[in-house]
């Protein structure tokens, strides 16, 4: 049997650590053979075993793949789609689409992203949606991403939809906290959802208090350097205690998961939430939104309003066991007792 892999569009971030993973364990199935098509970005070295066959596919060809598929399968065969976009046509075998990109099948604002990506994903709204009639089996990692699936494709029954949500447990090691200060790390591009915004503000307020724990951001200036350019600004005019580290390879990432105490996540918007299922699987403490997408995966230690500085900075002092300063209430008497001071 022959399980064809479709992940020509897949070469980082969360979408090749979870093909990573699937690929680690395709070798405990000898018995099968599968056939990856694959960019040529992505690193196929790690995996050498007799039943993973790479094909590289450059972007000119993306468009050949589904002819290569289609003249390689038998019926009995299986078809995955990586990269969230169904074939545009019917195959012999059966077809199950990863789907793994919110912003195609919800409504969420395009506000703040490039003018390319939002014309890629208004371009692969209409694939999906001119596509999916060819898929069979229709998988998402979260209950989420399963809500928002049903409704874009308006409680078909077809294709099924399962929320089958993976990842493998990393092997790392183990490094010292940072025993001088408490340290928190947030692994998140500066995609405008990422809401880097609101969890600076809170920083400052944590600072204005004479709270100062570590942050670690994993930001980098390639996409939106303007944005780039203003956080470091922020943090340099306001004496922030946080710490830039762009473009870590795994083995660096896994290194600061285990050296910090905590994961912070004030992201508004995502399909799974790679980085809390890691800090889950090495048991780093999680503050996190307080959003469905954060309780489909987790209860975090602290959640917060990700709209709100003043409430992420509540968050993180209950994380920490520091009291905030609570608004005093007024009787009726005491209340007048206070205007008339005014006198």
């Amino acid at each position: 049997m022959k399980l064809v892999i479709n992940a020509c569009n897949i070469h980082n971030g969360g979408g090749k650590t979870i093909l990573t993973d699937f690929l680690t364990s395709s070798v405990d199935f000898p018995e099968i053979t599968f056939h990856v098509f694959i960019d040529p970005r992505f690193d196929q070295s790690l995996f050498n075993s007799e039943n993973i066959i790479f094909e590289i596919v450059s972007l000119s060809q993306r468009f050949s793949v589904f002819s290569k598929i289609e003249k390689m399968v038998d019926q009995d065969d299986l078809i995955l789609y990586f990269g969230n976009l169904p074939p545009m046509s019917p195959h012999k075998a059966k077809v199950l689409l990863l789907q793994s990109n919110r912003f195609l099948v919800d409504n969420f604002p395009l506000t703040g992203l490039t003018l390319k990506t939002k014309i890629r994903i208004l371009i692969e709204r209409f694939m999906l949606r001119k596509g999916i009639r060819n898929v069979d089996l229709l998988i998402v990692q979260s209950e989420t991403m399963a809500d928002c699936v049903k409704k874009f494709i308006k409680n078909s029954t077809t294709p099924i939809v399962k929320v089958w949500p993976f990842k493998n447990i990393d092997v790392y090691e183990q490094v010292d906290k940072d025993n001088d200060e408490v340290s928190f790390l947030y692994v998140a591009n500066l995609e405008p959802y990422k809401n880097h915004k609101v969890l600076l503000s809170a920083w400052k307020l944590l600072k204005d208090e004479g709270i100062i724990p570590k942050l670690y951001l994993t930001i980098d200036g390639h996409t939106f350097p303007k944005e780039y350019e203003n956080i470091l600004e922020y943090i340099a005019n306001n004496n922030l205690n946080i710490s830039i580290k762009p473009d870590l390879n795994r083995s660096d990432l896994l290194a600061y998961f285990s050296k910090v105490d905590c994961l912070i996540y004030p992201s508004l918007f995502e399909s799974y939430g790679l980085p809390i299922v890691e800090a889950m699987n090495m048991n780093i403490p999680i503050i996190a939104s307080e959003l469905d997408f954060v309780r489909d995966l987790v209860d975090p230690d602290e959640s917060f309003d990700p709209k709100s500085p003043k409430s992420t900075f509540r968050a993180v002092c209950r994380f920490l066991n520091k009291n905030t300063t609570e608004t005093k209430v007024y009787t009726g008497q005491s209340f007048i007792q206070e205007i008339l001071k005014m006198r």
